[in-house]
């Protein structure tokens, strides 16, 4: 462990068992600490804690030692107690992890420090004229300090434009390696004008070009993320691209990108999630030339921003958002990459919106609710019925059954994320469920299990006539279909309805034989349907007897049809 001096209290007062060790000077609420340390070179760290019997030491803020005092902005409460404790890092604690930038320093003095150990730290290297090309403080995923890049449309170098960026000076620590993982969090902003053109070669981390096995992950001159490796002079080859396609360029707030490499096989995740496979056709991965650069290509010359030294302007600037960005010489599992992205997941996110509860039958009530949202995957929802929890689950949609016939119940939903965050419960929904009959309504955005797709049934809302938020479309190529469960809360004679969007302007688009299958106590009847007229209607199929339960459905097929398209919307049963 770091060998630290102890501060307790806002009072902090110094440890002197040390010896030369650091010491907090003094601390003011709001203002930070003024400190000084003597060990000259080494990293320091200031951490905290809210209790010192239980939980653990968390980093706060890290910097170089040196004879002079350095003043540190930390969130010092003058309510809340606080312990801090600041100390010299005397080991390396993950040797594998051979450079971690975190952005928590005071980097405006031109260095980006590694905390890693090593000592690989980002430096600034400007143009000859005015050496201020260099990322400034903002907020990470985390809440703690990240790097925000920039664009300066100031005439520089052949693309008449310069930007902030670091440069990791080589270290043979980079150099071919059979074992490899890159992780960064990362926020695109949108380009300049909304033009993806004026941002498309945005880079991440370029280690070189030409060499075999240097690498680059950025806008590969597109409108998403790759990761793209030289298997030699002229071949550099794309391997991943990253589901984070923004045609103006903005990604919408941070993601996880990390990208492992094990003896040629390469690995994408994104947001903690393994998306993609490949294999790179070299045995490792390297850097060439005299640096490594983050928001600009190195070409395998100098960091300098100078024409008149390696040719080039050293472009591909970021317009966004860096923080904690680490390099490791060896491929982490999923399970690693999973608990790094959770890590740093700190706050709650947002509570669903719009919850909606509408009575279906004498004891089922439906409830629908919007998306949860925050800077971390959303893994489920929490409801509620009357204070009470009722069901945990991934979907959007809950039937709430077996419940009293003219009962008025009161419902709320939380969400949670994947690091167990949980937001607060929603605006209550009320409802009063029927003295008697049933009306259900599934619709295509409730999804499995209520509604199953076989083939490719892409979601629309060009149309006119659909219910909800929009509708599904398939081409009338055999072999699709949609099955569609409802959980009937009680047996009986059910007239069944059929909902789907369409204008007279497309009727020659749209299929006039569309085969539905109504299933029932095993047995099966088919109707056709003719979707060129009837749009925007709920149109019956006729009347059947079902069961309670999901064990008797309704079936979409495209077999037989004709026309380019089939449609598909919503479902209404009524008892």
């Amino acid at each position: 462990k770091p060998l630290l001096a102890t501060i307790v209290g806002l009072a902090l007062s110094v440890s002197t068992m040390f010896g030369a060790a650091p010491k907090i000077l003094s601390s003011s609420p709001g203002v930070g600490f003024v400190w000084t340390n003597p060990v000259s070179g080494n990293l320091s760290i200031i951490e905290q804690r809210t209790n010192l019997s239980v939980g653990a030491w968390t980093p706060l803020f890290y910097d170089v030692g040196s004879n002079g005092l350095r003043s540190t902005a930390a969130p010092i409460s003058s309510s809340n107690i606080v312990f801090y404790r600041i100390g010299v890092q005397t080991n390396i604690p993950d040797p594998s992890l051979i450079m971690n930038l975190s952005f928590d320093n005071a980097f405006s003095n031109g260095v980006v420090l590694d905390i890693s150990g090593h000592g690989n730290n980002g430096l600034r290297y400007g143009k000859p004229c005015c050496p201020t090309n260099w990322p400034t403080l903002t907020v990470g995923p985390d809440g703690s300090q990240a790097a925000e890049f920039h664009q300066y449309f100031d005439g520089w170098g052949l693309y008449g434009k310069s930007g902030d960026y670091v440069a990791i000076p080589y270290s043979p620590l980079f150099i071919n390696l059979s074992q490899v993982t890159v992780c960064a969090w990362v926020w695109l902003y949108r380009a300049y004008n909304g033009d993806i053109n004026n941002d498309h070669n945005t880079s991440i981390l370029d280690t070189g070009m030409d060499v075999p096995g240097t690498f680059n992950l950025g806008r590969n001159y597109s409108d998403h993320m790759i990761f793209s490796v030289w298997k030699g002079s002229g071949n550099e080859v794309e391997l991943l691209n990253f589901p984070d396609v923004a045609p103006d360029g903005n990604t919408g707030g941070w993601h996880y990108y990390s990208v492992t490499f094990s003896n040629g096989v390469v690995n994408g995740y994104f947001d903690g999630n393994l998306f993609q496979t490949a294999n790179a056709g070299v045995p490792a991965l390297t850097m060439a030339g005299y640096y490594m650069g983050i928001a600009g290509w190195t070409f395998n010359g100098t960091p300098e921003m100078d024409l008149s030294v390696d040719g080039y302007p050293n472009n591909a600037w970021i317009n966004g958002r860096v923080d904690d960005f680490r390099f490791y010489n060896r491929a982490l599992t999923s399970s690693e990459i999973t608990s790094l992205y959770t890590s740093f997941d700190k706050a709650p996110p947002k509570s669903p919106s719009t919850l909606t509860a509408t009575p279906v039958s004498s004891s089922q009530v439906s409830l629908h609710w919007g998306p949860g949202s925050g800077t971390f995957r959303i893994a489920g929802y929490v409801l509620r019925r009357n204070g009470a929890v009722i069901a945990t689950t991934t979907n959007r949609v809950f039937f709430d059954s077996n419940l009293t016939p003219q009962s008025t119940n009161s419902y709320t939903v939380q969400c949670f994320d994947v690091g167990n965050q949980y937001s607060t419960e929603s605006a209550i929904a009320t409802c009063t469920t029927f003295s008697s009959g049933v009306n259900l309504i599934i619709d295509d955005a409730d999804g499995a299990p209520w509604m199953t797709q076989i083939g490719t049934w892409p979601t629309y809302a060009t149309l006119p006539g659909y219910y909800g938020t929009g509708f599904l479309s398939s081409d009338e190529v055999a072999g699709k279909s949609l099955v569609i469960r409802p959980p009937l809360p009680e047996s009986g004679t059910y007239t069944v309805f059929m909902r789907y969007p369409g204008t007279s302007s497309i009727n020659y688009l749209l299929a006039s034989s569309v085969p539905v299958d109504i299933v029932h106590g095993g047995i099966t009847n088919t109707v056709t349907v003719n979707e060129q007229s009837g749009y925007g209607l709920w149109n019956s199929l006729g009347q059947y007897n079902f069961s309670a339960g999901t064990n008797d459905f309704v079936q979409i097929r495209t077999d037989g049809t004709d026309g380019y398209y089939v449609f598909a919307d919503a479902f209404l049963f009524i008892k």
